[in-house]
C-alpha cells in the first residue's frame, strides 16, 4: 500500500509528460550506443539524470509534510488550551440598575487593533476605540419620548458619559448632539469622524460630540475593560478580554463578561492575513456570540428615559 502510495505521489511530482520523455531518450540512448557495457553505463546516466527533478520535488514534499504537522500539532495544543479557557468564559451579572442616566468610561481603548501577538488590547471585544467608543454610549437629543416609544429598535443609550481624557488626564462629561452635516462647516465633520470613526446616517445627520471639564465624577457606575490574556495564551494565538461593570466609589462588582478567541491560523499573515481581524470574524470564539460593549452595558445599568 506504500508502495502504491509513492508511486502515485512521483507520478504526480514528475508528470506523466516527463516520464514518457525519460523513457524516449532512454529507448533512443540504448538503440545508439553499441556494447552492453556502454548500454547499461548510459542507462544508468540517464536514468540519474532524470531522477533528480522527482527526489528534489519529494525532499520538498517532505519539507511541506514536517511543516504541515508542526502546524497540526501547534493548533491541537492551541485548541486544547482554547477549550480549557472557554470554561471559564460567559458572563456574570450579580444585580442590574433601573434609570441610569448616565455612565464613566474607565478605560479608553487604544485606537486600531494591533496587529501584534502579544499587545494586550483585547481583540475579543474591542468594538470601538478612542472617543468611538463614548460615542456609541450616548444617546442624541433630537429625538422625543413619543417617537422613541414607537420606534421598533428604541435608543437605548445614556445622556451623558464621564472620563478622563488620557491625553491631558483631565475629567470630562460628554454628551451628544444631533447635528445636519449641511449645518456645520466640511472641516468639523471631518474632525468627527476621525475621532469617532462614525459618519452621517441616511438622513445626513451625526450624533455630534461635546465635553466639558468637571472636578470629579457623578455618574455612580462605570465600565471598565481589560485583556486577560496570559503569555502562555499569547503563544498559542488566544486572546481573552473581560469587560466589567462597577460602582465607582467602591469598585463594586456588578457584572463580569470574559471572552476568548483563537487564530486557527496561527499567526499567519499569507495573502495580507491579519490574523486578530480574521480571528475576529471567522474563528471560533467562546461565548461564540460576542455582544458588543453598549448591549452588555444596557442590559446592566439600564437607561433611564
Amino acid at each position: 500500500m506504500r508502495d502504491y502510495w509513492l508511486t502515485q505521489y512521483l507520478l504526480s511530482a514528475i508528470g506523466w509528460g516527463y516520464l514518457i520523455i525519460v523513457l524516449i531518450v532512454l529507448g533512443i540512448v540504448l538503440w545508439l550506443i553499441k556494447g552492453k557495457v556502454a548500454k547499461t553505463v548510459a542507462f544508468l546516466i540517464v536514468l540519474g539524470l532524470a531522477s533528480i527533478l522527482p527526489i528534489q520535488g519529494y525532499r520538498e514534499y517532505l519539507k511541506e509534510r514536517e511543516v504541515a504537522d508542526a502546524h497540526r500539532a501547534r493548533l491541537a495544543k492551541a485548541q486544547a488550551l482554547f477549550d480549557e479557557r472557554c470554561k471559564t468564559a460567559g458572563e456574570k451579572i450579580y444585580k442590574t440598575m433601573d434609570g441610569v442616566d448616565g455612565v464613566v468610561w474607565m478605560k479608553w481603548r487604544p485606537s486600531g487593533l494591533n496587529q501584534g501577538q502579544f499587545s494586550l488590547d483585547d481583540p475579543y471585544g474591542k468594538d470601538c476605540s478612542g472617543e468611538g467608543c463614548i460615542l456609541r454610549l450616548l444617546r442624541g437629543n433630537e429625538t422625543s419620548i413619543e417617537e422613541q416609544a414607537q420606534s421598533p429598535t428604541p435608543s437605548l443609550k445614556y445622556k451623558y458619559v464621564e472620563t478622563i481624557d488620557p491625553s491631558d488626564g483631565v475629567h470630562y462629561r460628554y454628551t451628544g448632539i444631533s447635528k445636519s452635516i449641511t449645518e456645520v462647516p466640511k472641516d468639523e465633520f471631518l474632525l468627527h469622524v476621525q475621532r469617532t470613526g462614525s459618519g452621517a446616517d441616511t438622513r445626513g445627520r451625526f450624533l455630534a460630540l461635546q465635553r466639558q471639564p468637571i472636578k470629579k465624577f457623578s455618574a455612580n457606575f462605570g465600565l471598565i475593560w481589560d485583556d486577560v490574556s496570559t503569555r502562555g495564551d499569547r503563544e498559542s494565538w488566544i486572546a481573552g478580554g473581560s469587560l466589567k461593570v462597577v460602582e465607582v466609589q467602591t469598585n463594586e462588582l456588578i457584572a463580569e463578561r470574559v471572552g476568548y478567541l483563537i487564530d486557527t491560523g496561527q499567526g499567519s499573515t499569507a495573502g495580507a492575513r491579519d490574523p486578530w481581524s480574521w480571528a475576529r470574524s471567522y474563528a471560533p470564539k467562546c461565548p461564540q456570540r460576542s455582544e458588543n460593549t453598549v448591549d452588555f452595558a444596557v442590559r446592566v445599568l439600564k437607561p433611564g428615559k
